[in-house]
């Protein structure tokens, strides 16, 4: 199976104030190819939004995979939602091609508002949508913590789906709630018995978890893997492991599994040695965390001495990070980096990016400052917006031989402030003694 997001859309996060949407693809998937738009960058001066579009991208993700994600992150989103609007709007729309190679078009969109200090959810609509991408066959509409019955047309028998949610739907994601419950139930029902709607909610679950956010400032990624619903042992052996990640840390790994980080870690020397040669080797030191698990440290081996991951530099660090989510591009993993040119010499990274432009099974979107990238993106479609002073999304078009990085740099953006020259800074810095 592929699964391919088509649109994002949000509102309300951080400092964005109004509805700006990020497209992947053009409006037509009929004949869908993804070739060419395997990669994005998002480019804007600093403060404009950048990050809001990652954080939105996250916050869905997590709200539709982690049962508690709106209890237990009550006070981090009461500071990314926006102060003057107090609540937002976040959306996606999405392709999945199934193993019949059959087109199934979902949007899911929920909005969440601050309420006496906690975060409630007080909308949330799932459409499946003909692949033209505007006509929708079937809809589940929740307002207020309730199903909208008038409005919902998804399942014959919507009293069932009430049972299971009621009292629940302004704190949980309906997708959410059916996912456990069709895990509850599953032997009982085994997959040859799932019923059609709860596979569209089984493929949404999955979607989602194919998306991976790396940002500097967290550690919160999520391993995926590819999908195979109608294979009882996927469902016996994968989906039970998504359903039951209760170790996000990569610090800790099942015991059953430590072959496998053997083969990654293997992966990972490889690729950071192109960054510093001078790398030997990675090694690891595992003990008992409990009967499951191991705690597991890093080791950083040079041809002279060893260093803890913990010390490292923060250079090295991050692209240790990085690896675990561009991994999962080639899986067809979606996945989302926030400023990826923090620790990057600026000649990887074009490598890096159009190696995943060229190849890449899945999607890779980022934002960046780096100008350079630009003149790597512009022979692919689709793949570079501009965040507008005003907060608006403006793609680049192709337009002759006319290079995206001299147009921005030269103004093609309003009021955005690269006229600066190097005197500007004269007064900002002058010492005191000239001050006097």
């Amino acid at each position: 199976m592929d699964f391919y997001l088509l649109e994002f859309r949000l509102k309300g996060i951080k400092n964005i104030e109004k509805k700006i949407a990020i497209n992947f693809y053009k409006q037509d998937i009929r004949k869908f190819n993804r070739e060419n738009y395997n990669v994005k960058g998002i480019f804007g001066r600093n403060g404009i939004g950048k990050t809001a579009i990652i954080k939105g991208i996250e916050i869905l993700r997590n709200i539709v995979l982690d049962s508690d994600y709106l209890i237990l992150k009550n006070s981090l989103l009461n500071e990314i939602i926006n102060k003057k609007l107090k609540e937002c709007y976040l959306s996606s729309e999405f392709l999945i091609i199934d193993k019949n190679n059959k087109k199934h078009i979902f949007e899911h969109s929920i909005k969440l508002k601050i309420e006496n200090g906690k975060i409630i959810i007080t909308k949330e609509i799932i459409n499946k949508k003909k692949l033209d991408r505007k006509e929708i066959l079937k809809t589940l509409v929740i307002e207020n913590g309730e199903i909208n019955k008038n409005k919902s047309n998804y399942f014959k028998n919507l009293d069932e789906i009430e049972k299971l949610s009621m009292n629940l739907l302004d704190r949980k994601s309906i997708a959410n709630l059916m996912m456990n419950n069709i895990y509850e139930n599953y032997e009982e029902e085994k997959v040859k018995n799932t019923k059609k709607e709860n596979f569209d909610f089984i493929h949404i679950f999955i979607f989602y978890n194919k998306i991976n956010i790396f940002t500097h400032a967290e550690d919160e990624y999520h391993e995926t893997f590819p999908a195979k619903i109608t294979d009882e042992k996927w469902f016996n052996d994968i989906f039970f492991y998504l359903m039951n990640r209760e170790v996000k840390d990569r610090k800790f790994i099942p015991k059953d599994r430590i072959e496998d980080l053997k083969k990654f870690l293997n992966k990972k020397e490889r690729f950071l040695k192109l960054f510093n040669p001078e790398l030997n080797k990675i090694e690891f030191e595992n003990k008992d965390y409990d009967q499951d698990y191991y705690e597991i440290e890093y080791i950083f081996c040079y041809k002279e001495y060893k260093i803890n991951f913990e010390y490292e530099s923060m250079g090295m660090k991050s692209l240790f990070r990085l690896f675990d989510v561009l991994d999962t591009i080639n899986n067809g993993g979606i996945v989302f980096v926030d400023e990826i040119d923090m620790s990057i010499h600026d000649l990887y990274l074009n490598r890096l990016i159009e190696f995943f432009a060229e190849n890449g099974k899945g999607q890779f979107t980022f934002t960046a400052h780096n100008t350079s990238i630009l003149d790597t993106l512009k022979k692919y479609k689709n793949s570079i917006d501009f965040m507008t002073e005003y907060q608006e999304i403006k793609p680049w078009i192709k337009n002759g031989n006319y290079s995206p990085r001299k147009q921005y740099l030269e103004g093609m953006l309003p009021n955005m402030p690269y006229n600066i020259e190097y005197y500007d800074f004269f007064e900002i810095f002058t010492t005191s003694e000239e001050e006097g």
